[in-house]
């Protein structure tokens, strides 16, 4: 065992952005260290936390038992770390997604969402938001590589020319749909040759429903 400790970054993944509370449920591993923010307050509000085991915790705890005193303490703070407002936006943002799955689950036809894993049971909204067969289409198109569905997350590769390289660098297709998805009232995220479709957890299916339909317009044109 090297003793190495595992970090996972959930500022953007976590809170079911990607489906799950946290990518541990898909992943199957505990973090020793895991940072959230976004979803935290539900976008209203700037928030961090970082989280880790006691383990961690105690390397960088200031009891001045060593005599060591500051000298072992993590001499960093957050400015948005703590603060009243962004503390009771956290709560506020909790109890709605809590009443969101609850509300949810409790309708028979997301109860197969309730999947068996080793730990036990696997909470998602994997199939909430984006329907697979309008995404599958989506996949088919000559212009696009991939694309992905997954939790309130949607995202499009489009295929690039041969000999050229795909990435950041890569914006020739993305900045012609972005333009044609901006007349239709369509923002997305392009990162080079990928673009990028983000819901709340709290966006009605019909909407993304809406939102693809106009993405199959663009595409048909294009």
């Amino acid at each position: 065992v090297k003793q190495i400790p595992v970090i996972f970054d959930e500022i953007f993944v976590g809170l079911y952005r990607c489906g799950t509370e946290s990518v541990r449920d898909l992943l199957g591993v505990d973090p020793d260290i895991a940072c959230y923010g976004k979803l935290l307050t539900g976008g209203q509000v700037p928030l961090g936390v970082t989280l880790a085991t006691e383990e961690i915790f105690e390397c960088f705890l200031d009891n001045n038992q060593d005599g060591k005193g500051k000298q072992r303490a993590l001499l960093h703070g957050h400015s948005y770390t703590a603060y009243p407002l962004g503390c009771s936006a956290a709560n506020f943002a909790f109890e709605k997604y809590n009443a969101l799955l609850k509300r949810e689950f409790g309708k028979a036809k997301w109860k197969a969402n309730y999947n068996s894993t080793s730990s036990g049971k696997l909470v998602h909204c994997f199939d909430w938001y984006w329907d697979e067969g309008s995404v599958r289409q989506i996949s088919q198109y000559g212009s696009v590589e991939s694309a992905v569905a997954l939790g309130t997350v949607l995202s499009v590769e489009l295929a690039v020319a041969a000999g050229e390289a795909a990435g950041y660098t890569n914006t020739a297709g993305t900045e012609r749909l972005i333009r044609s998805l901006a007349r239709k009232g369509v923002y997305c995220r392009p990162l080079g040759n990928v673009l990028y479709f983000m819901c709340s957890p709290f966006t009605p299916k019909e909407e993304c429903d809406g939102l693809l339909e106009k993405l199959h317009e663009v595409m048909n044109l294009t």
